[in-house]
């Protein structure tokens, strides 16, 4: 049986997996800050737009570049994502920070977790 955290994690690792371009690694960062801990999970791939930020973490809502680039998936990774983040009171953003590879940009979804 799987815990919140594990779901959460192997979610956030699954959809870095397969959104990471090829050949380039994906990150997990985790830092302490008073009574929290973030925990960041990082990778190389598309750009994920200001207006899809907006709504990524939506149920069923997909970025204009998987479903482009046929990307598998119906969009309920993030959404379960969030609404767990949720009920153990913390909460999910997205960066997606660009390169000198005008394709390539850096993505990271950071949640924030009380302990």
């Amino acid at each position: 049986m799987f815990n919140t955290s594990e779901v959460i994690l192997n979610e956030l690792l699954t959809n870095a997996g397969n959104y990471s371009k090829p050949g380039t690694t994906v990150t997990i960062s985790v830092t302490q800050q008073k009574e929290q801990v973030a925990i960041a999970v990082t990778n190389l791939g598309l750009a994920i737009s200001k207006q899809e930020q907006t709504y990524i973490f939506e149920s069923f809502r997909r970025g204009e570049s998987a479903i482009e680039q046929s990307i598998p998936g119906v969009g309920l990774g993030l959404s379960l994502v969030k609404k767990l983040v949720e009920l153990l009171n913390g909460r999910i953003g997205v960066v997606s920070t660009s390169t000198e590879d005008p394709k390539t940009y850096i993505n990271s979804f950071t949640l924030t977790l009380p302990i």
